[in-house]
Order: C-alpha cells, then structure tokens, then sequence
C-alpha cells in the first residue's frame, strides 16, 4: 500500500501551489490528485493575467505576495527555461498559413 503524508485534491494553481510549498517546508510524500487533468477546472479556464488592482484587501495582498514570485523565479521557484508549455494544432496547410503570423511571437518552431 502506497502513503502520503499529505494529499492535495485539485491540480490547478491552488492545489499545485500548496503542494509546492509544502514540499519546500520539508514534507516528504505529497501526492496531488487531480479527477481530470492538470487544470481542468478554473485555473484552465482563467485568462492567465496577472495584475495588481483589485477592490478589496486581501486579494490586492495576495497580488503582491505573488509579485515576488515573478520577479524572483529563478531563484524561488527554479530555472524557467526547464519548464516547456505549448499548444499542438492540427490544421490543413491553409489554415496553418493563416495561423502563422498570430503564432510567431510565442513560438520559434510553428511549422
């Protein structure tokens, strides 16, 4: 029988968050289950902005706690240039020439 010491429910940006730092406390076996895949749920569906305005107080504390993060993530979170992320299109040779000039900018193998 496999064990943890703690299970985190949920794979998107919270759940995946509090199993980093608690790895980074010191827990050893942290297993994060997820129902559907890595953010299925609002994390997949957020516009993935980041900003620092907000109406109340403890969001616009939250935002600013995690301007450190951006501005320090290397040395906090590790080297991004390990991290891969993209997008896998099957298109038709005509849309893929339509396609080419809104993807350019994020990707230097769009073929």
């Amino acid at each position: 029988m496999q064990t943890a010491d703690v299970v985190v429910v949920g794979a998107g940006v919270n759940g995946l968050s509090t199993a980093f730092h608690l790895a980074r406390a010191g827990v050893k076996r942290v297993v994060v289950v997820e129902q559907r895949h890595l953010a299925a749920g609002a994390t997949g569906k957020s516009g993935a902005l980041v900003r620092m305005h907000y109406t109340n107080e403890p969001e616009t504390r939250l935002a600013f706690e995690s301007l450190k993060y951006f501005q320090n993530w290397s040395d906090m979170v590790g080297d991004p240039r390990r991290l891969r992320a993209g997008v896998g299109l099957r298109r038709s040779k005509r849309d893929r020439v339509q396609l080419r000039p809104s993807l350019a900018h994020s990707s230097s193998s769009f073929p």
